[in-house]
């Protein structure tokens, strides 16, 4: 997809993004919890099982021990070394929490990958960018970040290697934002809705069409075609016309 196209994919997008992004801005501690928990869990394994996982972890307690083992076992890949990642870092949640006060963003970035067992530089990312600490001077170098800056000749080689290496790319990813004129968390947010169909734990893709209206019939026998009054679809009609026009949507852009 060129640039023209995926500023267009943007506009259509745009609204729901940025919704997201103010939710992350505006958790309680818990939901900071539940998002550290859920960077841990997310390395090579699906996103909506991991999340999955860490509702069932939060709504039992269960933190470390079988119990945790056996929740991960169905949601993620290498599930024994992540239940031993979940019990070690919930057990440094306080000096986490204290470290979230540093205002230096790749400091902080850098403590996290540092200090927390389960963490490298995308992991620690992906965690301040999921509590609106990211302040778009880092980012997730994940497949579908990796994959559309190859794609855009942004980048030559689709592995990282090292942290030297990383942080190259984070340049470069930054750079290709700025030239499309996306900040750089809305791009990374774009970019995973463009591989996968949605933005990921946002409200707008459920409720995006809740301003359409469909006219419909309701009077006697004679009244003919015209709507008597307009009514909002139902939740599932929503959901079922969003995936029509987005799958329609991606046809046309592509």
């Amino acid at each position: 997809m060129d640039s023209k196209k995926l500023k267009i994919l943007y506009k259509s997008k745009e609204c729901g993004i940025k919704e997201r992004l103010n939710t992350f801005k505006a958790l309680s501690e818990v939901e900071q919890q539940k998002e550290f928990v859920f960077c841990l869990l997310t390395p090579q394994s699906k996103a909506q099982k991991c999340w999955e996982a860490v509702e069932q972890i939060f709504k039992s307690k269960q933190y470390r021990g079988k119990n945790l083992r056996e929740i991960l076992k169905s949601k993620t890949r290498f599930h024994n070394n992540k239940a031993r990642y979940v019990s070690e870092g919930m057990k440094t949640w306080n000096k986490v929490k204290q470290n979230l006060e540093n205002p230096n963003t790749k400091e902080l970035r850098n403590w996290l990958a540092d200090n927390i067992k389960g963490y490298g530089l995308k992991e620690a990312s992906h965690f301040l960018r999921n509590i609106g600490k990211s302040n778009n001077e880092i980012a997730i170098l994940d497949r579908h970040i990796i994959k559309n800056m190859n794609l855009a000749r942004k980048i030559d080689e689709i592995k990282i290697k090292g942290k030297k290496d990383y942080l190259e790319k984070e340049q470069k990813y930054i750079k290709f934002a700025n030239q499309l004129g996306i900040q750089p968390d809305e791009l990374d947010l774009l970019l995973w809705s463009k591989e996968n169909g949605e933005i990921f734990k946002s409200k707008a893709d459920s409720q995006g069409l809740n301003k359409i209206f469909i006219s419909f019939k309701h009077g006697k026998e004679g009244d003919g075609d015209k709507p008597r009054r307009l009514a909002y679809c139902s939740r599932k009609s929503r959901l079922q016309i969003l995936k029509k026009l987005s799958s329609y949507f991606e046809k046309t852009i592509q």
